[in-house]
Formats: C-alpha cells, structure tokens, sequence
C-alpha cells in the first residue's frame, strides 16, 4: 500500500491538534469525574473515545488493554499539563 507522505509542517499541526483533542477531552473527564481524580492517569483510545482511569499510567494502560487488548492508547494525567516529567540530575 502506498501511504502518502506527510510535511513535516502538515505532521506538526495534525500532533498539535492531536494533543489539543486530548487535553480538551481530558478536561472534560476532569469535570465530570470530580476534582478528586485530579493527578489520576488516563488512557484514551482516540479511535473509540473509550477511557481507563488508574492511580499510575500502568494502572490505566493495563485497564485498558484488557477491554481492547489491540487498541493504541494516549496516556495523559488528570489536570496536568503532560503525563510525566523527566529531569537530569548534575
């Protein structure tokens, strides 16, 4: 099959509006699941809009590989800008 190649510009917009879908669908979860699931980590099956919540990304990841063993997921966390953060130490 031949797919047709993507601009790195073209690429970039389409991730952008990827992570803007999420960070709206995961603001929406935040609201209708309560403040309390707040720092909680979500994974998104984009294709379905299904959802798994965990207390770790593991937690949700695995949640929602049981229901939809081939699905991709996003991991994101509940009120937070990005899922994790890595930091080198000196």
């Amino acid at each position: 099959i031949d797919l047709p190649v993507m601009s790195s510009v073209a690429a970039r917009k389409v991730k952008d509006l990827s992570r803007r879908s999420v960070r709206r669908l995961c603001d929406r979860l935040l609201r209708s699941l309560g403040e309390d699931r707040r720092g909680e980590f979500v994974a998104i099956d984009m294709a379905t809009g299904r959802h798994f919540v965990g207390g770790t990304s593991l937690d949700a990841g695995t949640a929602g590989l049981r229901e939809q063993p081939r699905a991709q997921f996003y991991i994101e966390r509940l009120g937070y800008p990005v899922a994790a953060m890595m930091k080198c130490a000196r």
